[in-house]
Formats: C-alpha cells, structure tokens, sequence
C-alpha cells in the first residue's frame, strides 16, 4: 500500500518494469521472517524457506545482498548476543548475498554492456556513493521534495572534502547508532 501512495515509490506499483522492486521486497520480507520463525521454532522447513525466498528476492534484484546483515543486526538486537552456531547458520545467505552480485555484474558487463567509464570509480568514490545514499534516500522518504524521473548524478570529481563528508556522517550516525544499542535503547 505505501509503494501504492508514497511519491517516492508509486513507481513500483505503476510501471511492469520496476515489478522486480515489489517482487524483491516480497521475497526479502518472506525470508526474514521465515528466518525469524526458524531462530524461535528449530523447525528446518522454515530455515530452508528463508533460503529459497532469499534467493527469489535475489533473483528478483541483486539489492537484496542486504539480507545477511540485516538479518544478523535483528538477531542481535533480539538476542543481545550470537554464537559460533547462529553465525553459522548465516554462511549460506552471505554465500548468496555475494555470489548473485558478481554474477549480475559479469552479466551486466558481457550481455547489456553496461561496464564502461560511468561506472568507473574510486573504492573512495564508492564509498562517498554509498553514504551519501544512506542519507539521501531516507530523507526522500520523509521529505519527497522535489522529485524528479531522475535525480541528477553526484558530482564525484570533487574534492576530497566534498566526497568525503558523506562517509564521516554515515559513520557517525552508525556510532551513534552502536552506542544507543549498547545502552539498551
């Protein structure tokens, strides 16, 4: 319903080609809380549902790599702690959730071509990328002003202050974060 409403997301719901947003979504919410039942119950059946939806959810959109990370820092919120046994037990997720990737890529570079100097950056730039995403997508969400089709691409032949500012904050706010979660909040 919200991807339905939410100026952010309608795309999802209206255009057949961005199904694979909705799709992913379903799988990932499936395979978490699959994952969720199994770390309660034991029962094997939902463990290997959690795979499998994992692994449509990453069929679907290779975004889903998340999945073994936000699945542990669930577990470790529920549980305040994790063993040798429950980290185990996220090998093949993490498997998945980096395998897919590499293999989207390779497909990506052969079959559509879509390997050339755009996407030509820096570990450093790809960092800067990634915090600046970290803020701005959820600042779109509660604040969905100005939307455009496109946003314009980020300027990252700046200057080092330019692109490194937006890791600090990611950074920041993940300490914080961490130290909010340690006092039990």
């Amino acid at each position: 319903l919200l991807c339905a409403v939410h100026p952010v997301h309608v795309e999802s719901v209206a255009w057949i080609t961005e199904r694979k947003n909705v799709l992913s979504a379903l799988f990932y919410l499936l395979a978490f809380l699959a994952y969720l039942d199994y770390d309660r119950s034991g029962r094997r059946r939902f463990y290997a549902l959690a795979l499998v939806a994992f692994l449509a959810a990453m069929l679907s959109k290779t975004v889903a790599a998340s999945f073994p990370f936000a699945l542990l820092m669930a577990l470790l919120w529920q549980k305040k702690g994790l063993e040798r046994g429950d980290l185990m037990k996220l090998v093949p997720f993490l498997v998945l959730a980096v395998t897919m990737p590499l293999i989207t890529v390779q497909m990506e570079g052969s079959m559509v071509a879509t390997v050339r100097a755009d996407f030509d950056f820096s570990w450093f730039q790809r960092f800067s990328i990634a915090g600046r995403a970290l803020l701005f997508y959820p600042l779109k969400i509660l604040v969905p002003y100005p939307l455009t089709f496109n946003y314009p691409r980020w300027d990252m032949d700046a200057g080092i202050l330019a692109l490194g500012w937006p890791i600090v904050l990611a950074l920041a706010v993940a300490v914080a974060v961490s130290a909010l979660w340690r006092r039990g909040h």
